[in-house]
């Protein structure tokens, strides 16, 4: 099972010395004054622990006191680290050397049968059922990450290719303010030429420039049918063509059904940390965006 960083990030305060009383940057952590003579017959021993550098905790090399009965076993050592120092039992390998092949400590072990006093403390080995379950997640996710770039470059090429072809057309549309709209402009109905790749933002200027006679004049939505046009997408990932007509509504529409399920399911993906970043295409003059290209077709 992997160890949470968050409760070494516990234990590492504990090994920092308090300010005048370092010694080499390594740390003598509390420990009981012993009741018998270190090393008679079931007396009480202190062995060293040291924090092996193989965990890449920041900690490399700390020298752990722990005060422990001679006739104590390795499991019993680890007990012991585990109530001291917060370090699971299950994420605990114990061995007489830092290198990682070195095989662990019985756990029945008695600690007055090794001859060393210093031990140290490496991350446990999975087992066979976790090493081979880590392996296949791995796979899973290289497989995942392949899949998913190979879906994201045909999806830039498809892009780019349609970006590259609407380049120069042009859609001639209409544009009806609504006789319930009021205003100098109601039930006019005028005619424009955009480009295809035009921003719905920088037509929505220019629609009120000619139908109100300037921009902000009134409150003004563009509404293609029954919803609301997006500003920052373009002509073309909004469905607009060649002859349709656009509403010039005094006031917003409310969202479509549809409208407000992907709203929350937009949320609910926020919430759960999936959506983070907006994901980027090829951009051009016209802002057209990767991301919203078909985002109404």
């Amino acid at each position: 099972k992997p160890f949470k960083r968050s409760s070494f990030q516990h234990f590492q305060q504990r090994l920092r010395p308090p300010m005048g009383n370092s010694n080499s940057g390594h740390v003598r952590l509390p420990s009981c004054s012993p009741t018998r003579k270190p090393g008679a017959p079931g007396g009480p021993m202190v062995v060293t622990v040291i924090f092996s550098s193989t965990w890449g905790l920041g900690t490399d090399g700390d020298l752990w006191q722990v005060e422990i009965p001679s006739s104590a076993t390795v499991a019993e050592l680890k007990n012991r680290i585990e109530e001291l120092y917060e370090v699971p039992r299950y994420s605990q390998k114990l061995a007489l050397s830092e290198n990682p092949s070195e095989p662990a400590l019985a756990d029945e072990a008695r600690l007055e049968s090794i001859a060393a006093r210093r031990i140290y403390l490496l991350p446990a080995d999975p087992s066979p059922e976790e090493a081979e379950e880590r392996a296949e997640m791995e796979s899973a996710v290289a497989e995942m990450a392949e899949a998913f770039a190979e879906a994201a470059q045909e999806h830039r090429e498809v892009s780019q290719a349609v970006y590259e072809s609407l380049q120069g057309v042009t859609y001639s549309l209409r544009f009806q303010r609504p006789e319930s709209a009021g205003g100098s402009a109601a039930g006019r109905v005028i005619s424009l030429t955009f480009e295809a790749l035009t921003l719905v933002a920088d037509m929505q200027q220019i629609v009120e420039v000619e139908l109100l006679g300037s921009s902000g004049a009134e409150p003004a939505f563009l509404v293609f049918e029954g919803s609301l046009l997006p500003p920052d997408l373009c002509l073309y990932a909004v469905g607009l063509d060649n002859g349709k007509t656009v509403t010039v509504a005094r006031e917003a529409p409310p969202p479509t059904e549809e409208e407000q399920h992907l709203l929350q399911e937009l949320l609910d993906l926020e919430g759960q940390g999936v959506i983070t970043d907006t994901i980027e295409g090829p951009s051009g003059p016209s802002g057209y965006m990767d991301n919203g290209l078909f985002a109404h077709r």
